[in-house]
């Protein structure tokens, strides 16, 4: 299984890792070697391979993001870094690592195309694990197919300028009907849907935080992921909004920001640089975040509303269909010192038809097939 280095490309695709680890298939991740211990937390196997980066810090490996802002930003990432620069680096890793372990399968999440090179070149099937939507897995292509037709050619794929090989053997897709939208290219016809399954390392020693807090006030939980929670002064325009409101919040600051940097807090605030999810979002009762894939979709399977504040990447299609459903209320983040963050929040709180449409998505999701039922699938393409 092959992810780019950072969390929201590697907690989804964790579940599957490990149900077919469990019945009794070898399985190894690959990602950057500066991703080695979040690798290692998984309990997997794991290999570092391609090109040492972040994604939380993509200036040190490529100074030149730096021109790019907004959409162009976005662009730069897609085509530039995902389809051109760290692409053939991971494939050519992955071919001698697979001179003395050769791989069945290739399964890898959609803006990893090392994974996809290996197998085109090995002649073994590929599984594209999607997050999100399927529209995360097209707008990469397109962004990217100049740079992908190049990594083609070098590695002697045939057909490389139709791509077709980038859509793998198989779509696994794992986004409700609630937060799914229509793409020009439809899904592959070669698609199973999969339960997303929220996952995170709940053996971390603040798993120990006890909630719910004594007096049974209502539970607020605020967090940025671990790539949006950099932009400078959000975290603290949204802490200062909420802890005004008639409940406890937590705040989790992720990695590289230490909580300290938000400054003397009121009692009914704490902040951790890190706390579960799965521990965690049984006792809220109101979600504030970046509206990323891993914690959207975590909070929704949990059945709670939430109040997204996009930052980038895919959280403005992820908000967008969040209020479309009615399971919470988007702001936006020039609009953090008007008070609108406390304000929607209190909405959620007060008004029971955002948790009625958040316990309808929650349906949805426990509906669909968990990742243990589709191993038999993943089997077959393997011949």
């Amino acid at each position: 299984m092959t992810v780019q280095p950072a969390f929201g490309h590697l907690h989804p695709v964790v579940p599957l890792a490990r149900a077919l680890a469990a019945a009794g298939h070898d399985v190894v991740l690959a990602s950057s070697a500066s991703f080695s211990s979040q690798l290692a937390a998984t309990g997997l196997r794991w290999l570092s391979a391609g090109i040492d980066w972040l994604e939380s810090e993509p200036q040190a490996a490529f100074p030149d993001i730096t021109q790019y802002r907004g959409l162009a930003g976005k662009q730069f990432i897609l085509g530039e870094i995902f389809s051109g620069r760290t692409a053939a680096p991971m494939a050519w890793d992955l071919l001698a690592s697979a001179e003395g372990w050769r791989p069945d399968l290739v399964i890898r999440e959609p803006w990893e195309f090392g994974g996809a090179l290996l197998a085109a070149k090995l002649g073994i099937p590929c599984v594209v694990h999607g997050v999100g939507r399927w529209l995360n897995a097209v707008e990469v292509r397109d962004a990217g197919s100049v740079h992908l037709q190049s990594a083609a050619a070098t590695f002697g794929i045939d057909r490389s300028a139709a791509l077709d090989w980038v859509d793998g053997d198989l779509y696994l897709d794992p986004c409700p009907p609630a937060l799914d939208v229509p793409t020009v290219r439809p899904k592959p016809p070669h698609c199973l849907v999969v339960r997303p399954v929220p996952w995170d390392t709940s053996h971390h020693a603040q798993d120990r935080v006890s909630w719910p807090r004594p007096g049974g006030r209502r539970l607020i939980y605020v967090g940025l992921g671990t790539v949006m929670n950099r932009r400078p002064g959000v975290l603290d325009a949204i802490v200062a909004d909420v802890q005004r409101l008639d409940a406890d919040v937590v705040v989790t600051t992720g990695p590289g920001i230490d909580p300290a940097e938000l400054g003397a807090l009121p009692a009914n605030v704490y902040a951790y640089s890190y706390v579960p999810l799965s521990t965690l979002l049984p006792h809220c009762d109101v979600v504030v975040c970046h509206a990323g894939w891993g914690t959207a979709v975590a909070a929704l399977a949990h059945s709670r509303p939430l109040i997204c504040v996009p930052l980038g990447s895919d959280g403005y299609d992820t908000a967008a269909q969040v209020a479309e459903c009615g399971a919470g209320l988007v702001v936006d983040s020039i609009g953090l010192a008007t008070g609108a963050i406390g304000t929607a929040t209190q909405a959620l709180l007060d008004e029971p038809c955002y948790q009625s449409a958040a316990e309808c998505v929650g349906r949805q999701i426990a509906s669909m097939p968990e990742p243990a039922s589709i191993i038999e699938d993943l089997v077959a393409l393997t011949g």
